[in-house]
């Protein structure tokens, strides 16, 4: 069976996601990049209000979500997205 991934493979896709996560702790520029192709309900609505103008705090507002919150979504989807 072929489909499954040699230890090597696997060992450099794992380092290559450490390597990322912690680029981002220590404070290093990282590529951001869309993870995510199929949005959720949360980044759809986040999505549209950062279309019509609106700044993180009043999202966080309108959805009861931390600003944190609304920054991992938009972090983490690569928010906004051009349709």
């Amino acid at each position: 069976m072929k489909n499954e991934m040699d230890p090597l493979s696997r060992m450099k896709e794992d380092a290559k996601v450490a390597n990322r996560r912690l680029r981002k702790k220590w404070g290093m520029v990282v590529d951001s990049r869309p993870e995510f192709e199929v949005l959720s309900k949360t980044a759809e609505r986040v999505d549209k209000m950062i279309k019509s103008g609106n700044t993180r705090a009043e999202i966080s507002g309108y959805l009861n979500v931390s600003l944190s919150h609304v920054g991992r979504v938009i972090r983490e989807y690569g928010l906004p997205r051009k349709d």
